[in-house]
């Protein structure tokens, strides 16, 4: 009896201290329950996967994966599939499924029998990341569900668990499929796994016009010369998204060659083909706006090695966006044709002439500098380094992109005098320069690129169609103020032209507009504060904007100070904003080009936090190439006549949703 009671007691106790205010408290209460078993733990423990706090979630996550009645904790983990209301439970949960692994298959399937789509999609997404061939007989049948979001969900499945089967209903969808998404998500898919595509397949795609964009993203994962082959015409296609995607696939291509085959079999055909009429049609996405097709596009015409190009590549050295891939560009040109760009370099003016020259002494310095310091950076240490700054920011790149972090790595052990890299990672590790270090580091590692009006569709959405909504709403509720977030605004470009746009506006009444930027580089914040720009940061304003609003200042801008005190600026990482009160009950967040260098887990967590801080009916705008599949699943997706945006369902929405 006594021993009932004493176990009574902390059970209490321990259902208490889930309630506790201070995070710790409520995480070791979750840890406790791995020591228990029983019904009403498993009850906490569903309580604990949707904490407000993701430590506590992911404690949670930990425990129910190791519970020894492992049937329970399944049973627990699809019900939470069902809470629309707490979003962190249900991705905790789907976490946890996909971490228990096969023996949630045969569950995961009679679940899939359910009336909610919703739920039918996250078990899909949950069988395709076990991989489980158990699941394809589910996944062959569902595939013809009547809810488009499990149909894709079915085929994205088919193309994680692989296998010849899968493959070939994957293959049967692309060639004879009518759901055009379908046969879309399909084809990626083949893609992906490695093996190429069939060649007459291939050419009946190209022939649809509506396929050739996706054909050459596709060839991009295959580095033969048949791709390749495939991929140079795609240079010149008459629509400009096939033209990018061909574009980027040529460049990812001849990275990753080693044998240097490919290398010479693009160059060949990229000079064959760029000739004085076709050229234009890659120079126009060095002017563009999306920084890895600007970076892919200087790749290739850095391959056409004449003086019209090396002229053409001088004058982009007044790019500050350009100069990593410039450098290391002119430095591969200096090394094969040193004469030519010497006499070319002399015909430019005295001011691209010291760009270059600088430069090139960098780049020189940089090979030099890991030359004599024999730095290897190896794939193991490169992950070491990476996965450390992504636990603390976020900050995330894949092994395509290590030679960019390599050369940060390089800048900052030559600015503070280490030649081995194994004192660098000591100095990472160190209790007393660690932390610093680490936040010197991913400043360099973010990319800055921005400008005024950028992204001019997305802006077209949010002043005509958004932004009439907000003031609306603002208006019914009796609100005061609208509050805007610039998240991830490098030098604050974004965030004021957010402020001109309003500045524009007759239609506030006596509502006021607070807009905040945020960015992790203090450098960056500094610039913003000051207000004061250079001509690149100009490069698609309209003279109308640039009049109004700017003063010039010898060669630069000065922002107007009415515009300049409508923005408050801070230094903030983003994984730990939450502490901040001004960045909550937002009426819209804009987070452009931020998500691309996160990892996977920290982009969920941000987005969880984004959907926190904003109000019911708040829009989240994000950058064109990103997208919150299976990311979240907190946000509706609103068609506007320039854009897709994510926005936060409103009460009435979630209550209707609930009944």
């Amino acid at each position: 009896m006594g021993e009932d009671r004493k176990e009574f007691e902390q059970k209490g106790e321990l259902a208490r201290q889930l309630h506790h205010p201070e995070e710790e408290v409520r995480r070791q209460a979750i840890e406790e329950l791995h020591r228990r078993a029983g019904a009403e733990n498993l009850a906490l423990l569903s309580e604990g996967l949707g904490d407000l706090s993701w430590r506590v979630r992911k404690t949670a996550v930990n425990v129910i994966v190791n519970y020894p009645d492992y049937k329970s904790a399944i049973t627990i983990l699809i019900n939470a599939l069902y809470d629309a209301e707490n979003v962190g439970r249900r991705t905790s949960a789907i976490e946890a499924l996909v971490r228990i692994g096969e023996k949630t298959v045969a569950d995961l399937v009679e679940a899939c029998q359910t009336y909610d789509p919703d739920v039918r999609k996250f078990v899909l997404d949950i069988l395709g990341e076990i991989g489980s061939k158990r699941a394809l007989p589910l996944l062959l049948k569902i595939i013809e569900d009547q809810d488009e979001n499990v149909r894709l969900a079915a085929v994205e499945a088919l193309g994680k668990i692989g296998g010849p089967e899968a493959r070939e209903k994957l293959l049967e969808l692309v060639n004879s499929g009518n759901d055009l998404i379908i046969r879309f998500s399909a084809l990626h898919l083949l893609g992906k796994s490695g093996s190429a595509l069939p060649a007459e397949m291939i050419e009946r795609l190209l022939q649809e016009r509506m396929f050739r964009r996706a054909v050459f993203e596709v060839l991009g994962e295959s580095p033969t010369k048949e791709s390749v082959d495939f991929l140079l015409p795609g240079l010149t296609d008459p629509a400009k998204s096939a033209r990018q995607a061909a574009i980027h696939s040529l460049a990812r291509i001849y990275e990753l060659d080693q044998s240097g085959a490919l290398q010479e079999r693009i160059a060949a055909g990229v000079q064959g083909t760029l000739n004085d009429q076709n050229l234009g049609l890659v120079r126009e996405f060095l002017e563009g706006n999306h920084i890895s097709t600007r970076r892919d596009a200087l790749k290739l015409i850095s391959l056409i090695e004449n003086d019209q190009i090396l002229h053409y590549l001088f004058g982009l050295s007044q790019d500050d966006s350009f100069s990593d891939d410039l450098a290391l560009i002119l430095e591969r040109i200096s090394q094969r044709r040193s004469d030519l760009l010497k006499k070319e370099l002399k015909k430019e003016s005295e001011e691209v002439r010291e760009t270059v020259r600088r430069l090139l002494q960098e780049e020189k310095g940089l090979l030099s500098f890991a030359d004599e310091s024999k730095l290897q950076l190896g794939d193991s240490d490169f992950e070491q380094v990476r996965d450390r700054i992504s636990l603390s920011y976020g900050i995330y790149f894949d092994l395509e992109m290590k030679y960019l972090a390599e050369r940060r790595i390089l800048q900052r052990m030559n600015k503070i005098g280490l030649r081995k890299f194994s004192d660098y990672l000591a100095r990472l590790e160190n209790a007393a320069t660690g932390q610093e270090e680490l936040y010197a580091l991913a400043q360099l590692l973010v990319n800055n690129e921005t400008y005024f009006f950028r992204e001019d569709f997305q802006l077209k959405t949010f002043a005509q169609e958004i932004m009439p909504e907000l003031i609306e709403a603002a208006v019914t509720e009796g609100r005061s103020t609208l509050k805007v977030w610039s998240a991830g605004c490098s030098s604050g470009e974004e965030a004021y032209t957010l402020a001109m746009l309003i500045c524009e506006r007759n239609d506030l009444g006596s509502l006021g507009v607070e807009i905040y930027g945020t960015d992790l580089d203090e450098e960056m914040i500094g610039r913003a504060q000051r207000g004061l720009y250079g001509s690149s940061s100009f490069r698609v304003i309209s003279e109308y904007f640039s009049k109004k609003y700017f003063i010039p200042r010898g060669r630069k801008y000065q922002l107007s100070d009415a515009v300049r005190g409508m923005v408050k600026f801070n230094c903030a990482n983003l994984l730990s904003f939450g502490s901040s009160r001004e960045l909550q009950n937002l009426d819209a967040i804009f987070c452009r080009n931020v998500l691309i260098y996160f990892s996977l887990e920290a982009k969920q967590a941000l987005v969880e936090k984004f959907h926190q801080a904003l109000r019911p009916g708040g829009f989240l705008l994000l950058g064109h190439s990103e997208s919150l599949l299976n990311l979240s699943t907190a946000f509706r997706v609103r068609h506007f006549k320039h854009d897709l945006v994510h926005q936060k369902p409103t009460l009435k929405e979630r209550e209707w949703k609930k009944n």
